[in-house]
């Protein structure tokens, strides 16, 4: 079934964007209580860090029936910049890599609950 929620996730990611991270987090419940929400963060395309795009994922996620029976809710939680060497991990940059990147980040979350 899991399989299913992160194809919806996929599904709903538009050309120009990308995923960066999905991290299972303990809902604001009582002491924890029930299922995890999703946290979902994107990267937006460098010069175009347009948020209609994020509304739109927002909406395709919202009406993927497999995400939605886990996550009855979708909710966009904010966006932030990322600076970071371009496209290589930190411990293997080299001298040649001295391009900077700024990438715009999105975050959505996925409220547990999922619809019946």
């Amino acid at each position: 079934m899991w399989a299913d929620t992160l194809l919806g996730v996929a599904n709903a990611v538009s050309a120009p964007m990308k995923l960066d991270r999905l991290e299972l987090v303990a809902s604001g419940g009582k002491a924890g209580a029930g299922e995890p929400n999703i946290a979902i963060t994107g990267i937006l395309p460098e010069r175009g860090a347009n948020l209609r795009l994020v509304a739109g994922f927002i909406e395709r996620l919202s009406q993927d029936q497999s995400f939605s029976r886990r996550f009855a809710q979708v909710r966009f939680t904010g966006v932030g910049g990322a600076q970071g060497k371009g496209g290589a991990e930190p411990s293997r940059v080299d001298a040649s890599d001295t391009e900077m990147r700024h990438e715009t980040l999105f975050h959505v979350v996925g409220l547990s609950g999922g619809r019946k």
